[in-house]
């Protein structure tokens, strides 16, 4: 029952800097998983109370699912059938995934392949795009999904990359663009994200770098130009912004300076000259030579009138 659990799990989305690793079952939603999951789970007995054995069929939202009973527990192969042609057989023994869980798309292409023994997985968790291209690898190590989860782009390439321990991420988590660029990575310890986290720009230029703790902002955080020109500098408490803000221009002058405390500005600084003094010697230097040019073709073209 471990595989219908857990495709009502997939609907939950993983908390991520910028995006989600785990796969969202598109075809299902929260409902309906959880209406698959009872009628998949429950044990049956006849009206005298002896365990019942035989096939039921039953209808649900989206479809019907048939399930096979021996004294009372389900034992043999689970079908769900979409009313949109898409198919899910579970193999069960005495109520636990014992053997293949396949899910397949309406035009009869799998979906999803994942092998089971005693409710332990015996083979990676594979999902695919309608093409037959991978869409999800979640790795399977000493019958528990542990090691990496990645989710990939219909290029083939990266796009979440997760390590994770029983299903649970413990590690490093990365984010690529489709291009194959890395744009986020963060770690996390027993499913909460901490430590220094980091997000970049497509060039590969940081673009900003940031603490959590226990899942939450704390700490100092770092905007940058990509340039690699400092942007703004500042700190978080619980997630919102807590003490001094200062914002720069890219030449690196302030722009503004901002106090925050309780969630809200009790001071802000403007500076609105963003050009620095050796720029500033500059322009009027080039004026001075301009103004200087000037008057003598004037007094050039009098001395000519004459």
């Amino acid at each position: 029952m471990k595989k219908f659990f857990a495709l009502f799990l997939l609907s939950f989305l993983l908390p991520c800097a910028n995006s989600s690793a785990v796969e969202k079952d598109d075809a299902l939603s929260n409902a309906q998983l959880q209406q698959i999951f009872k009628a998949a789970s429950q044990t049956k007995f006849n009206t005298d109370g002896s365990p019942y054995s035989g096939t039921l069929r039953q209808r649900f939202n989206l479809g019907f699912i048939t399930i096979p009973y021996v004294d009372g527990f389900v034992n043999g192969k689970i079908v769900v059938e979409f009313d949109d042609g898409g198919k899910i057989f579970n193999d069960i023994k005495d109520g636990r995934d014992h053997g293949a869980f396949r899910y397949y798309y309406p035009n009869g292409k799998l979906k999803v392949e994942c092998d089971y023994l005693n409710d332990r997985c015996t083979s990676p968790e594979r999902t695919y795009f309608e093409d037959g291209k991978l869409k999800m690898q979640k790795d399977c190590a000493d019958g528990a999904f542990t090691g990496f989860l990645r989710t990939y782009y219909d290029n083939g390439q990266i796009e979440d990359e997760w390590q994770i321990v029983d299903e649970i991420p413990n590690g490093s988590a990365k984010h690529y663009t489709k291009e194959g660029a890395l744009a986020s990575e963060v770690f996390y310890m027993d499913g909460k994200m901490q430590g220094l986290a980091k997000e970049y720009y497509p060039s590969g230029a940081l673009y900003a770098e940031f603490v959590f703790v226990d899942g939450k902002e704390n700490g100092p955080v770092k905007i940058y130009y990509e340039n690699g020109q400092l942007y703004k500098d500042f700190a978080m408490k619980d997630g919102v912004p807590e003490g001094k803000v200062v914002e720069y221009y890219e030449n690196g002058r302030v722009f503004t300076t901002a106090v925050f405390k309780n969630k809200t500005t009790e001071d802000i600084e403007l500076y609105y000259d963003e050009m620095p003094p050796k720029t500033l010697y500059a322009l009027a230097a080039i004026v001075a030579f301009v103004l200087a040019f000037g008057v003598t073709m004037l007094l050039l073209w009098r001395h000519k009138d004459r």
